[in-house]
């Protein structure tokens, strides 16, 4: 018996969540009452406030839980060998795009017109934090110098989170592999590189 209610709280849960996720598609995170999620989710206002204090706190939970996907992820997308390997680089993209593509609606929502408090800048966080402890992993850096390799995180964070959302902007039409091809290409070559090979 229990089970079974375990299960409708869920399927609450699911609806309220898709609810705010629909509505950011519609207006902006601002406009957006309890009343609206509620509307949308076909439930009454009590019934979400069982489930959270407000719209702030759903839109965290929303949040943190596809955030902590990504982590999954990512954790299982490591610098693996002493020396370093394009190919290392490329399977943290492809484990952050797989990501991405198991939650679009939600990047798509928090990262498009809405620009949800916060949400852009724990994904930046996340993905630097792995890119740097794999980097400083690696025996040549260690104990070296700090600054470069902050610089060479930020750079390499902000360009692929700048990329992200180009992508997930319906308008650009851009598929996956050419997201990934393309990335791949930048840090196998350098931008100089590659647009010397468009000159």
């Amino acid at each position: 018996m229990k089970q079974k209610e375990d299960l409708r709280i869920t399927r609450t849960k699911k609806r309220i969540k898709d609810a705010l996720i629909q509505l950011l598609q519609e207006k902006s995170y601002e406009q957006i009452t309890i009343q609206d999620i509620a509307d949308k989710a076909m439930i009454n206002r009590n019934t979400f406030y069982l489930h959270y204090l407000d719209k702030a706190d759903l839109l965290e939970k929303i949040s943190i839980a596809c955030l902590d996907d990504l982590k999954a992820c990512l954790n299982e997308s490591r610098f693996k060998s002493e020396q370093f390997s394009p190919d290392d680089f490329l399977e943290i993209i492809e484990a952050v795009f797989q990501s991405i593509e198991q939650n679009l609606a939600v990047y798509q929502s928090f990262m498009g017109k809405c620009e949800c408090p916060n949400f852009k800048t724990l994904l930046k966080t996340i993905i630097s934090d792995h890119i740097s402890q794999g980097i400083q992993r690696k025996s040549k850096f260690k104990g070296k110098n700090l600054i470069t390799l902050k610089i060479h995180t930020e750079y390499m964070t902000s360009g692929l989170v700048g990329v992200i959302n180009l992508w997930l902007d319906k308008e650009n039409n851009i598929s996956t592999p050419d997201v990934l091809d393309t990335l791949y290409q930048i840090y196998l070559k350098g931008n100089f590189e590659l647009l010397k090979d468009y000159s």
